[in-house]
C-alpha cells in the first residue's frame, strides 16, 4: 500500500456495509497510511467497515494508529508462527469471534505446521500484538458479513510462491528466497544466465542452516566476470556470521540485515532490519542506529556491536579501486513500488449484495 493506491476516489465509490480483504497487503507505507485514511474520509456512504484477513502489515498500522480502522470492525487477522521442527515461518488466520478467548486472554494456541506437520507456536509477544483487537472484541458483525468471511477463508492467499522468485530490471537481477537456505537450494540452476548486477533476497529463508550458507557462498564465488556486482539484502544473522569469518570476494556487498534486537518495552527480541546504507554511519562511529520496533514503536538496541562492526566491514563493494554501491545502480528500495502491480492488493465486497 503505497502513494499509487489513490484512496479517495475508490472511498467516494462505496456505499453501505464493506467488507475489505486485506490478506495481501504485504507493505504499508507512510504514503499508503495517508490514502487509506483518505478513503475512509471520503467514503460518506459507507455505513460500517469490516476489516477480515488483515496482514501482519495491516496489523502493525492498526496497533500504532487508532484511526486506521475508522469506524469499522476487525473481524479478522494473520498472526505470525514458527514450526519447532523445522524451523518453517507461517501465519495463522484468528477470527474476532471464534478466537476471542486466545485474543482477550493473550494466550494464541498452538498449531499445526504446513510443511511438516510439527508444532508450530506464536513467533511474538501475545500481549502486545493482540492489543490492537481488544477494542474489536464482542462487536457482532452485521448481518451477512459471517457468509461473507466464509467465502473469503475458501479463497487461497497468494502465499505459496516460487522457491526463488526472480526479477530482471534492466541491469539488475533480483532473487528473492522463499525457502528453508539450505543445501537443497540448486544454486547453479538458480544462478544460470545471470548478468550485470546481482541481489539476493534472503528475507524469506525462515532457516539458514550452515551447509545451506556454504552452498550460497561458494555459488557466489564461482560466479563469472559477466555478474559485475552482488548484493545480499535481508541476510540472516546466521548469513552475517558466517560472511564475517570467511573470506568473499569484492564484489559482494551486504546491503541489509534482519538482526535481533531487544525491545525493552515489549520486553521481548525482535527481527530488526538494519540497512547499511542507512544505518552503517552509526555502527561505524560505535553508536547504536536508529531502529524502532515493529509492534509499539519504540527504540530497540541491537546486540553484538562485533557482528555489527562485520556487517559494515564486508559491506563495502570495491571494483577497480572505487567504492560504489550496489543500491546505486538499481531503482527503488528492498521493496520496490512502482513495478506496475497494484500496490492494495484486496477485494471490496458489499455484504448486503451477496
Amino acid at each position: 500500500m503505497s502513494e499509487s493506491f489513490k484512496g479517495e476516489s475508490v472511498g467516494v465509490g462505496l456505499a453501505g456495509v464493506v467488507v475489505i480483504d486485506l490478506a495481501e497487503v504485504e507493505r504499508v507505507t507512510s504514503y499508503g497510511v495517508r490514502e487509506w485514511l483518505s478513503m475512509l474520509a471520503a467514503a460518506r456512504k459507507v455505513e460500517r467497515w469490516v476489516l477480515a484477513r488483515c496482514s501482519e502489515a495491516v496489523v502493525n498500522q492498526l496497533s500504532m494508529i487508532r484511526k486506521f480502522s475508522g469506524n469499522g470492525l476487525v473481524a479478522s487477522f494473520y498472526a505470525p508462527y514458527s514450526c519447532g521442527r523445522c524451523g518453517n515461518g507461517f501465519e495463522r488466520l484468528f477470527d474476532i469471534e471464534g478466537d476471542a478467548v486466545s485474543i482477550a486472554q493473550g494466550l494464541p494456541p498452538t498449531c499445526v505446521c504446513p510443511l511438516c506437520g510439527g508444532e508450530g507456536r506464536f513467533d511474538d509477544d501475545a500481549s502486545t500484538y493482540f492489543a490492537f483487537a481488544s477494542s474489536h472484541l464482542g462487536t457482532a458483525l452485521p448481518a451477512g458479513v459471517r457468509g461473507v468471511l466464509q467465502e473469503l477463508e475458501r479463497q487461497p492467499v497468494s502465499t505459496r510462491r516460487e522457491v526463488v522468485d526472480k526479477v530482471v530490471d534492466g541491469e539488475v537481477t533480483r532473487l528473492c528466497v522463499q525457502a528453508p537456505l539450505s543445501a537443497e537450494l540448486r544454486w547453479p540452476r538458480i544462478l544460470e544466465g545471470v548478468e550485470g548486477r546481482l541481489v539476493v533476497d534472503l528475507g524469506g529463508c525462515a532457516t539458514a542452516d550452515p551447509s545451506g550458507i556454504a552452498a550460497l557462498m561458494h555459488a557466489l564465488s564461482t560466479l563469472g566476470p559477466e555478474v559485475e556486482a552482488i548484493g545480499l539484502a535481508r541476510c540472516p544473522q546466521a548469513v552475517v556470521e558466517a560472511i564475517a569469518s570467511t573470506p568473499m570476494s569484492a564484489r559482494v556487498r551486504i546491503e541489509s540485515a534482519v538482526l535481533d534486537a531487544n525491545c525493552a518495552s515489549c520486553n521481548v527480541l525482535r527481527p530488526t532490519l538494519v540497512s547499511v546504507d542507512e544505518h552503517g554511519q552509526a555502527i561505524r562511529a560505535g553508536r547504536q542506529p536508529s531502529l524502532a520496533c515493529k509492534r509499539c514503536g519504540g527504540p530497540v538496541t541491537l546486540r553484538l556491536p562485533a557482528l555489527l562492526q562485520a556487517l559494515v566491514g564486508v559491506s563495502t563493494l570495491v571494483q577497480g579501486g572505487a567504492e560504489e554501491s550496489v543500491a546505486s545502480h538499481r531503482p527503488g528500495s528492498l521493496m520496490p513500488e512502482g513495478s506496475g502491480a497494484p500496490s492494495l492488493s484486496m477485494a471490496v465486497l458489499v455484504a448486503g449484495g451477496l
